[in-house]
């Protein structure tokens, strides 16, 4: 399985390295913004492509919902097959409900993300 994960927290990325590190068959990679995703995905061939990819809500350059709109634009057919996690430190009621409405999105998860929600990402790709 191979994740991006789409954050600018540096603390919190060291935290989903060492969450990832012992977890077999999971391949990562990161990107510290919306822009540096969009690079990593123009980069990406088909077999390389993300089968998960968990998205900052709040970043400096664009909000994750800004990205996934970029993303949907650009790739809508290749993200069908994936699966989008928006990650934040605070759930709001119309962030929520924001997502449930997005048709590429899985869920708001909380952050740091951890082994329970690791396994609730892992278990809906199988």
């Amino acid at each position: 399985m191979r994740i991006l994960i789409v954050e600018d927290d540096e603390l919190t990325l060291q935290l989903y390295d060492i969450l990832l590190e012992d977890q077999q068959g999971i391949e990562w990679t990161k990107a510290g913004n919306g822009s540096e995703a969009m690079a990593y995905l123009n980069q990406c061939k088909n077999e390389e492509w993300p089968d998960v990819v968990l998205v900052d809500l709040d970043m400096p350059d664009m909000s994750g919902f800004e990205l996934i709109e970029k993303m949907e634009e650009k790739y809508g057919k290749k993200l069908l097959s994936g699966k989008i996690y928006i990650l934040t430190n605070s759930i709001s009621k119309r962030d929520e409900e924001k997502a449930d409405k997005h048709p590429l999105v899985q869920g708001l998860l909380s952050k740091p993300l951890g082994e329970e929600s690791l396994q609730r990402i892992t278990t809906s790709i199988v």
